[in-house]
């Protein structure tokens, strides 16, 4: 299981705990899937996971939007991407296509990191001076 770490936080209370509940979902479907569990199961965290990022992302998106965030495209396009790729995830594992739950995990956990600290700190500054916290 992988923990929040303070280097993760963006200094926004509410993209913060949205970050922490997504870090959360990637856990669970790690130990789902190092688990006996039903097919249903495993559609049913996939389908939060995509659903939950998708309400971040708006959310996200909408402050960016508010401020006149500069990086707003490129985030957007980043944003697109990881929902995509949690669709063919999701695709893969109800085709029976086995995807290890090793792969899977890192794939998420590797664009999850990279996104909180490659793009997400990069809009922290100019969301601050907006007076966003």
């Amino acid at each position: 299981m992988l923990q929040w770490k303070s280097s993760y936080s963006v200094n926004i209370r509410k993209i913060d705990l949205q970050h922490r509940k997504v870090l959360g979902i990637i856990n669970r479907l790690y130990s789902m899937q190092s688990n006996e569990v039903s097919r249903s199961e495993m559609d049913s965290l996939f389908r939060e996971l995509r659903d939950f990022i998708q309400t971040h992302f708006r959310d996200e998106e909408e402050l960016m939007l508010r401020y006149n965030y500069p990086g707003y495209v490129e985030q957007k396009q980043e944003h697109d991407a990881f929902v995509d790729m949690v669709c063919e995830h999701q695709k893969n594992f109800l085709k029976d296509r086995p995807t290890t739950a090793i792969n899977l995990f890192n794939s998420l956990w590797d664009w999850f990191a990279r996104h909180i600290v490659q793009l997400d700190k990069k809009y922290v500054p100019y969301l601050q001076s907006k007076g966003v916290a």
